[in-house]
């Protein structure tokens, strides 16, 4: 296989693991991202995948005869019991489906493009569920990995550069709400994916 023809891996999400509208990303930390806007901070479904051709979903001559026989079974007009089989031999079957397939392209080549065009994963690697977003008590934004932040005596998480310079504003440890002291530095916070943070460090 030429790399050309390599199957692309791709990162989805999903509010409920059935239909992924987020993506594609190429990384896992894009599509959460991606995920953690669209789904309004509600916990959701990441996947890595490999994308399914849309024309594996279009009929064919087997999905069309199939239905067929089971709209006449429902209608009850072959039996008693409503089965019925598609009459003649399976070299005669194999030419009939055959015509059919090659029908069935010549219209889709033709009138394919006022279908819609579901597809499926081909492959799929790497689930995870990603938890409810956090914001920040004070902007109300989403915290990202990379932001650093300390947390509240309230229980609530704030982005350090929202709790200003005033030492007043801080407390020595959060557990008790013990103010800093005259010689306490102002602590520095942590980086929100490295949480929990080290006890004592808060606001």
């Amino acid at each position: 296989m030429s790399a050309q023809n390599q199957p692309v891996w791709q990162w989805w999400a999903s509010l409920d693991e059935e239909t992924y509208t987020v993506g594609p990303e190429d990384t896992r930390e894009a599509v959460i991202e991606a995920g953690l806007v669209d789904f309004d901070g509600r916990s959701f479904h990441i996947v890595e995948a490999i994308k399914g051709d849309p024309a594996q979903m279009l009929p064919n001559a087997e999905t069309f005869v199939s239905r067929a026989l089971e709209d006449a079974a429902d209608e009850g007009e072959f039996g008693k019991d409503g089965d019925y089989d598609l009459a003649g031999k399976p070299e005669v079957h194999q030419a009939a489906f055959a015509d059919l397939d090659a029908a069935i392209a010549t219209w889709v080549v033709k009138w394919g493009h006022l279908l819609p065009t579901p597809w499926k994963f081909r492959s799929t690697r790497n689930p995870e569920v990603i938890e409810g977003a956090t914001y920040c008590l004070a902007c109300d934004e989403v915290l990202k990995d990379d932001d650093i932040v300390m947390d509240d005596v309230s229980g609530d998480v704030l982005h350090v550069a929202c709790c200003g310079p005033e030492r007043d504003s801080y407390v020595k440890d959060i557990g008790t709400g013990e103010p800093l002291g005259p010689d306490d530095p102002i602590p520095t916070g942590y980086r929100w994916g490295d949480r929990p943070m080290p006890k004592g460090h808060g606001q």
